[in-house]
């Protein structure tokens, strides 16, 4: 009776692990720790499928061979199913690193929890278990960055970018590369070096931040321009309203800007993003994202980003 119960705890918890693939965890502009914190259910989710398949089963009896394979089988060909179910009705985007995620998981599994792992020598055991717990640890450590890099960045507000870090560069995405670069810069040691590219749009998106700008009068962001011809940049910026909606582009706010050679100081009065919106005003206390980029350049361009800040 009690094997029976444990049985079934464990197929119950298995159950519900099997539904979250497909329904709840983080979207698009959730934060980042939440999102690598989800990834990690991969990892728990497979290692216990090795405890619903042997560990309480029949089958723990046949050999540590016949084990391993079945595991890696229903690993690869579940994994598989589950990312063609996610984007063929979930709306959500097939991720190879889930994949692998899953495969560190079965390692767990083996390493530790399969009956059969007790037919491998000692050494070669202890071997599987260590490797195991360094791929565990490898995906653990972009959680602890991430807490790490939020916890900065709130202690650094109403500076936004100021990429005296090289985490912060994890809270820009966007088509362009971005690196962190210490050669030029306008304030501290480092700023971001921007690749722009000859894609119709090319830039980079602050997508990582404190978000609530009530009582804040400007956006500022100082941008280094190395070339002798000016180069026109749009800056835009919306709230959790716009990303929510279709977003259209009058429900956001837009604005060019000529770059001259060297620094320029780009400062945005926040009044004018908040009435930046057709219909409505902008949502000052839940602002979700600042892009910075260029359209149909005739060849690539390179500028720097630096101490990107609110202003009282």
């Amino acid at each position: 009776m009690k094997r029976t119960r444990r049985l079934a705890i464990v197929y119950a918890v298995f159950g519900i692990l099997t539904i979250l693939f497909f329904i709840g965890g983080p979207d698009y502009h959730s934060s980042r720790s939440f999102k690598a914190f989800w990834n990690l259910g991969h990892i728990f989710y497979y290692a216990l499928l090795c405890v619903a398949l042997f560990v309480f089963a029949r089958k723990r009896q046949r050999s540590v061979r016949f084990q391993i394979t079945v595991i890696l089988v229903v690993t690869l060909l579940l994994g598989v199913a589950v990312e063609l179910l996610q984007a063929a009705g979930f709306n959500r985007t097939p991720d190879i690193g889930d994949l692998f995620r899953n495969f560190i998981g079965a390692a767990v599994g083996i390493a530790f929890f399969l009956p059969g792992r007790k037919a491998f020598p000692r050494g070669v055991l202890r071997l599987i278990q260590a490797v195991s717990f360094v791929l565990v640890a490898s995906q653990i450590y972009p959680v602890a960055a991430a807490l790490t890099d939020e916890y900065r960045a709130r202690g650094q507000f109403p500076i936004l970018g100021g990429f005296e870090s090289p985490y912060e560069l994890q809270r820009w995405a966007g088509s362009a590369d971005r690196a962190i670069d210490s050669r030029i810069v306008f304030a501290g040691k480092n700023s971001m070096r921007v690749s722009l590219g000859t894609a119709l749009y090319s830039g980079v998106n602050l997508e990582y931040f404190p978000g609530d700008w009530t009582g804040f009068s400007q956006f500022q962001c100082n941008i280094f321009n190395p070339d002798e011809n000016p180069l026109s940049i749009t800056c835009r910026i919306h709230d959790i309203v716009h990303i929510q909606g279709v977003q259209r582009y009058e429900d956001r706010y837009n604005h060019s800007f000529q770059l001259a050679k060297g620094w320029n100081t780009i400062s945005i009065d926040l009044e004018d993003v908040k009435r930046a919106p057709a219909n409505r005003s902008m949502d000052m206390g839940h602002i979700r994202g600042v892009g910075i980029f260029t359209t149909r350049l005739p060849r690539p361009r390179v500028i720097y980003i630096d101490d990107v800040r609110l202003v009282r």
